[in-house]
């Protein structure tokens, strides 16, 4: 996710959560997470980096097996977009939805 994505995802959540502590804690907790996991994938891309080399100048590299295309949900089991920002609250309905399909 680009830090300016994430800034404005922020923010949103700390204007509907109208500076509730908790919001600030759980974006900390997000923040660091991701910076968690750019740095693991920083870590493995440079521990690949020479396995990769390596199998390019011998020439050992197969194409990977070609996938079928996968078909996408049917549309009505999208939830539509709300035209406003949304808040907090949302995501947790969203989430309290996907845990428990009608």
């Amino acid at each position: 996710m680009l830090q300016s994505d994430f800034n404005a995802a922020a923010a949103a959540v700390r204007e509907s959560a109208g500076g509730l502590p908790e919001a600030e804690s759980l974006i900390q907790t997000i923040r660091q997470a991701e910076e968690r996991r750019a740095d693991d994938a920083l870590e493995l891309a440079e521990l690949l980096a020479p396995l990769l080399a390596r199998r390019l100048q011998r020439g050992g590299i197969e194409p990977p097996p070609r996938r079928l295309p996968t078909s996408a949900p049917p549309a009505a089991a999208r939830p539509p977009r709300p035209a406003a920002p949304r808040g907090i609250a949302d995501f947790i309905d969203e989430m309290i939805a996907q845990d428990h399909p009608v």
